[in-house]
């Protein structure tokens, strides 16, 4: 029993040192703890919806992350039967350049 009045009796000194501290009454005190506990509650209600809507729009990309990889595999087929047929050609005008540089 002796304890826990020491016990008590420190955790008062102690928060009242603390008001003392802060220029603060116990009903300040009081008022200021619930406006932070409801701006703490409301930050975590905002910080479950951001992070909802990250999830969301990571889906949603992930998503439309395998049309763009359809679409550039799309791309690149065309541009290397794009390239096959220019092949010849360019290597007939290598040819001839070749053959113009050797005239001179």
């Amino acid at each position: 029993m002796k304890t826990l009045f020491k016990v008590v009796g420190s955790s008062a000194l102690l928060a009242g040192l603390y008001l003392y501290s802060r220029k603060e009454t116990p009903q300040e005190f009081v008022v200021n703890a619930k406006e932070k506990f409801t701006q703490k509650k409301t930050d975590i209600v905002n910080f479950k919806s951001a992070m909802d809507n990250f999830k969301d729009s990571l889906n949603n990309f992930s998503e439309k992350s395998t049309i763009i990889n359809d679409v550039m595999n799309d791309i690149q087929r065309d541009i290397d039967e794009a390239m096959f047929q220019i092949e010849p050609r360019l290597e007939e005008i290598q040819k001839h350049s070749d053959e113009l540089n050797d005239i001179d």
